[in-house]
């Protein structure tokens, strides 16, 4: 328990990765291939971080602990806040040569529609060999055009692209940044940290349904997979803190709400 209290303390994935080492370990179990391991401990009253192990690194397993004490006590599991910070716009492109820009890829009436989104994404990400892809698909470009079209014209303006492809370059930058292997691609670990780093704080369980979600046959996301998963996040907090009319994080919802919120997901 000892310094841990500053460990839960941290919201931040990455500064806790990063104190996870000074941690001291107060006991611990030889890493033998066994499927269950039992081990009888005397432990103070506190706040425990138990650590299980996979045979060979970045492989994924389940885990359950059992605990039978001499005495009746309770344990309860200690988990994050669930928030999103929706933060101002960090990397806002030149307005004279975006519009310029702009206006040579959108149609006559000065808007992109979906498949014209599906081709300028896919140009501009073949030109990125840091970012693995499997080619951006109508169905997810139309899910973008639905989050970033305030007009609900199914299209794109001046103002509602320059929105997209700001938040796009920042969630580019975070890609990159937490691709600590180059691979290209993000395995689950490097995923969790990338979702903090985006601003969206999630419990245990709703990571694991994320990255469940997300993730392909060889337990790997890649760009486009990342860029739905942060689009439909940020379109399901913005609609979420909208309806929060107090900020007490409940939420009420007619069926008719709740169904436009359902098809964000």
């Amino acid at each position: 328990e000892a310094g841990l209290g500053g460990y839960l303390e941290l919201t931040n994935m990455s500064q806790r990765k990063a104190l996870l080492p000074s941690l001291p370990a107060v006991c611990w179990t030889s890493h033998v291939p066994m499927r269950d391991v039992t081990g009888r401990y005397r432990l103070p009253l506190g706040d425990y971080l138990i650590i299980p192990s996979t045979g060979y690194p970045m492989e994924e397993s389940s885990f359950t602990l059992r605990i039978f004490t001499e005495k009746a006590h309770k344990f309860l599991e200690i988990d994050d806040e669930i928030r999103a910070d929706m933060r101002p716009l960090q990397r806002i492109p030149d307005e004279k040569e975006f519009e310029q820009t702009f206006l040579k890829l959108a149609g006559p009436d000065k808007q992109i529609d979906a498949a014209k989104l599906q081709d300028i994404l896919n140009k501009v990400t073949a030109k990125r060999s840091q970012l693995k892809t499997d080619g951006f698909g109508l169905e997810l470009c139309q899910k973008i055009i639905q989050h970033f079209d305030r007009s609900k014209t199914g299209k794109l303006t001046l103002p509602e692209f320059k929105h997209l492809w700001s938040k796009m370059k920042e969630w580019e930058a975070v890609f990159i940044k937490y691709d600590v292997d180059f691979s290209g691609t993000m395995n689950i670990h490097e995923m969790q940290l990338a979702l903090d780093a985006a601003g969206f704080h999630l419990n245990h369980q709703l990571r694991e349904t994320i990255t469940s979600k997300y993730r392909d046959r060889s337990l790997m996301i890649n760009f486009d997979s990342f860029l739905s998963c942060m689009v439909q996040l940020e379109a399901i907090f913005r609609q979420c803190q909208a309806y929060d009319k107090t900020g007490a994080g409940i939420i009420t919802m007619t069926q008719k709400e709740w169904l436009e919120l359902a098809t964000l997901t």
